[in-house]
């Protein structure tokens, strides 16, 4: 099944939103990127060599993130950013742990990448964060509660929420977590973040 993103303040029509369809097709994958109406596409990206199952959008740029290399099966650490109007792409740093299926939300400033969607993954327990003030990732700290296969959302001015999940002993977890952080230049989504935190909230009915 395509997965899609919201591509702010696109440069394919200034002040437009675009919402952009990805597909894998004979080992490629393939954005659609539709005009303001999302009545038809407006235009077509491809990254070629390379099956991607999650994209972000990030400063004017759809951010393909993990995936697998189709000639090899080979699993990738790449993270592509592509300007949906020329498709170029001029790639981010590896991330710290190669993952087929992560959740990812992006902010202003920042990427933050969590767990791995396959059984028995290396990075199921894992997070990292890019800031494009450091222009590098960063591990995130632990979460309270062992946890893997969960949902993702970011709170503007307030954190990332980490919802749900499986927890020890295959056990499906209702409670969440806050990821908040403190920077000199106003916390989270602003980028230079210099501490971050996990509190809990409510759990989910």
């Amino acid at each position: 099944m395509p997965s899609s993103s919201i591509l702010p303040r696109s440069q394919i029509s200034e002040g437009a939103e675009r919402l952009a369809e990805l597909k894998n097709q004979n080992g490629d994958t393939v954005a659609n990127v539709f005009n303001a109406k999302c009545s038809e596409v407006e235009t077509e990206v491809k990254l070629r060599g390379r099956g991607c199952w999650r994209v972000v959008a990030f400063q004017n740029n759809l951010v393909f993130i993990g995936g697998w290399e189709s000639e090899c099966n080979h699993l990738p650490s790449r993270v592509d950013p592509m300007d949906p109007l020329t498709g170029r792409v001029l790639p981010l740093p590896d991330l710290i742990d190669a993952r087929k299926r992560p959740v990812c939300v992006a902010t202003e400033n920042e990427i933050f990448v969590f767990t791995d969607f396959r059984l028995n993954a290396p990075a199921v327990y894992s997070r990292e964060v890019y800031e494009s003030a450091s222009g590098s990732w960063s591990p995130l700290p632990l979460m309270i509660e062992k946890r893997k296969w969960y949902a993702i959302v970011n709170i503007p001015d307030s954190g990332i929420l980490v919802m749900g999940g499986v927890g020890r002993k295959g056990v499906a977890l209702h409670s969440t977590e806050l990821l908040t952080c403190w920077s000199g230049d106003g916390g989270i989504g602003r980028g230079g973040g210099e501490a971050r935190s996990v509190n809990c909230v409510p759990s989910l009915q």
